[in-house]
């Protein structure tokens, strides 16, 4: 029975150690995440200040509005391709979301499982207890009768 105990604790730390590193490597993907967020913002930034200065160039050379439209365009598609790069890292963050989800709740099966085979162990054995001390006091009394 106490092996029986050992076992089931050390499965139960073991699949909490494994929870713990889950846990670490979450956190790790979000820092991650959070430095590649902070670089498109700096990038958004560059991109900012030179719409400021096509602004103040409009303003001073009125011959370049058909360069500036072309460049509009090709700024356009870099949008869009970050628009689309955009929605993908969001699909695979929100996927990856959902598997930790799944891991957690597959986990949290598994524990409960454990649980109750470990119930059902210690009711049998407290079954099995009880019937062999009934005998033993039986035994007892019929004996200490005989004396």
């Amino acid at each position: 029975m106490s092996e029986q105990r050992q076992d089931v604790y050390e499965r139960v730390v073991s699949v909490e150690a494994k929870v713990d590193a889950l846990a670490k490597s979450v956190d790790q993907r979000f820092d991650s995440v959070d430095e590649r967020f902070d670089s498109v913002d700096q990038r958004f930034e560059s991109v900012d200040q030179r719409f400021e200065s096509i602004d103040q160039r409009f303003d001073a050379i009125d011959q370049r509005f058909d360069a500036i439209d072309q460049r509009f365009d090709a700024i356009d598609q870099r949008s869009d391709a970050i628009d689309q790069r955009s929605e993908s890292f969001a699909a695979s963050v929100d996927r990856r979301f959902d598997e930790v989800a799944a891991a957690f709740g597959e986990q949290r099966r598994y524990v409960d499982f454990a649980y109750e085979r470990l119930d059902g162990r210690i009711t049998t054995l407290e079954g099995k207890m009880d019937s062999g001390f009934s005998r033993l006091d039986r035994k007892l009394d019929q004996l200490i009768d005989r004396a």
